[in-house]
């Protein structure tokens, strides 16, 4: 049974980010148990992955219905948090 993956998007501030380009590399590394989808406000999903660009966390969580969420941005200094791999482990917990 695959899981059901909601993503949701910030509004996409930073052009230093590509959080599109992020979300793809995810898919790639799971394509076969993970089901992945533009976030439909009101609809239930296995988890929910929030991208956002920059520390303002723009992106609304209003009507989000998720067993788990994970939100993820770029921070100076670190990358391991926009590892891929790391975020496909992850939501498969």
């Amino acid at each position: 049974m695959q899981k059901g993956i909601g993503i949701l998007y910030c509004g996409g501030c930073n052009p230093h980010f590509d959080r599109v380009a992020l979300v793809e590399k995810i898919q790639a590394l799971e394509p076969i148990s993970v089901s992945f989808e533009h976030l439909q406000r009101g609809k239930e999903y296995d988890a929910v992955l929030v991208v956002f660009g920059c520390s303002n966390s723009c992106a609304s969580l209003d009507g989000v219905t998720a067993g788990k969420i994970i939100m993820i941005k770029p921070m100076e200094g670190q990358r391991d948090n926009l590892d891929a791999q790391r975020i496909i482990n992850l939501l498969l917990e």
